[in-house]
């Protein structure tokens, strides 16, 4: 064999192997992969994101950030494919997937105004996982304004173990991760919000996004008002007093009744304006118990005027105190719930709403009465008000469409509980 044809022989073998190496080099090469040849300018740099690791089919975004050292980066070019730049965008950012797994090679180039692109272009190497957690949002809900309220999710990996929880609760932007698959949130207004989670595994796989939709409402209170319990149309509520002789009186110690509004502990009574307690009587403001001052009662008919207020509003309604002259053993009511009532029924509460509804009791049990839950079960979220006798919460989501029975065991200061019927009350709770 000559000179001439062992010179080509070897020429040709030494161009495949530059051109083989050149082919893989870009999977070797960490930074600066020249993609261009001579062409381009030099003074245009980019540096891509670090290399990552991501699922089949999981859509992500991949980041490059260019700089010009004679001007401004126009548009940053991308070979997502790890050859052909044929993907464009006007900033360092680009969204894709792929559809296959393996390791994958994506390079990137930046350009100035002139659109003359960096001499080099940057690489990120993808590794592509054909398995991926999985992350399941709760079901959807709705809650009220400024309600503080927790955010589930359950994470799973068939080869590994969840390590994080990337919520994005503005719908968008992944800005808060935690250890669980739990977050606690409030909303300051109104409006329908979508709240998406994703989870990281311990190969830093993360998951396709789940969402879940919450309803914000404007926080609804049920009109708070002072009901009828007369039954005559003469007045709301009616009081109770006896004279015996000039000397001894008594005045039955009696509840004031409202439902509705929202209290956190207690409804608030008042007298109303340009109205005026009968003689001889007064009021706890805090309980709105009505009792004997200690003096002298009135006989006849006595109408007077009370404010009830919740908090955040007010209703008022028209009392009566009937005051009849009694001879022979003066009639002390025995300390009671409502006799010869078996069942008072409740208001309808609402779900995830505030709600107050006062309790009845009455007689000459001793000041200051207790009031407890005694059988029965009350909706998840609500309690009796144990020094003020109202029933009041916010009833769960999940006690909504339900009703609820129960019983209350009121006990005066001396430890004396009030004599019952077996009353029940009921309350249903509405969606």
């Amino acid at each position: 064999m000559n000179k001439k044809i062992v010179y080509l022989i070897l020429t040709f073998a030494f161009s495949v192997f530059i051109s083989c190496t050149n082919e893989n080099s870009a999977l070797v090469r960490n930074n600066q992969y020249d993609a261009g040849g001579t062409a381009g300018d030099s003074s245009i740099t980019v540096t891509a994101m670090k290399d990552t690791v991501v699922a089949i089919k999981d859509s992500f975004f991949i980041h490059a950030e260019g700089t010009n050292a004679n001007g401004t980066v126009k548009q940053y070019f991308w070979a997502l494919d790890g050859k052909n730049y044929d993907s464009i965008t006007d900033s360092g950012r680009i969204k894709t997937a792929f559809s296959t797994a393996g390791v994958k090679l994506v390079l990137v180039k930046a350009s100035n105004d002139s659109g003359i692109a960096s001499l080099k272009a940057d690489t990120v190497k993808i590794t592509v996982h054909s398995y991926a957690p999985v992350v399941i949002a709760m079901v959807d809900t709705t809650v009220t304004v400024s309600d503080s309220f927790y955010i589930t999710a359950s994470g799973s990996d068939t080869n590994g173990t969840i390590k994080k929880y990337l919520w994005a609760i503005d719908g968008k932007n992944y800005t808060d991760t935690t250890g669980s698959g739990i977050i606690k949130i409030v909303y300051t207004d109104t409006g329908t919000k979508r709240i998406i989670v994703k989870v990281r595994d311990d190969d830093s796989l993360f998951s396709l996004p789940d969402t879940c939709v919450i309803k914000v409402t404007a926080s609804y209170v049920p009109a708070l008002y002072i009901p009828e319990l007369n039954g005559t149309g003469e007045g709301l509520q009616t009081f109770n007093g006896y004279i015996v002789n000039d000397s001894l009186y008594y005045v039955v110690t009696q509840k004031m009744i409202a439902y509705g509004g929202g209290p956190l502990s207690s409804y608030t009574w008042s007298v109303s304006s340009l109205s005026y307690l009968p003689a001889g009587t007064t009021f706890d403001p805090l309980t709105g118990t009505f009792h004997a001052q200690g003096g002298q009662i009135l006989e006849g008919k006595h109408t007077f005027s009370m404010t009830v207020s919740d908090g955040s509003s007010t209703a008022n309604g028209t009392f009566i105190f009937i005051v009849k002259s009694y001879t022979g053993t003066c009639p002390f009511p025995d300390f009671q719930q409502p006799l010869g009532v078996n069942q008072l029924e409740l208001p309808d509460a609402y779900s995830s709403y505030n709600y107050g509804a006062g309790l009845q009791a009455f007689g000459d049990g001793k000041l200051p009465w207790s009031w407890y839950l005694k059988s029965g079960s009350l909706p998840e979220g609500m309690v009796i008000d144990q020094a003020n006798g109202i029933l009041r919460g916010k009833p769960n989501s999940s006690t909504a469409g339900k009703t609820f029975t129960f019983t209350v065991n009121v006990v005066d200061s001396s430890g004396i509980a009030a004599s019952t019927d077996s009353l029940v009350y009921k309350i249903k709770v509405s969606k």
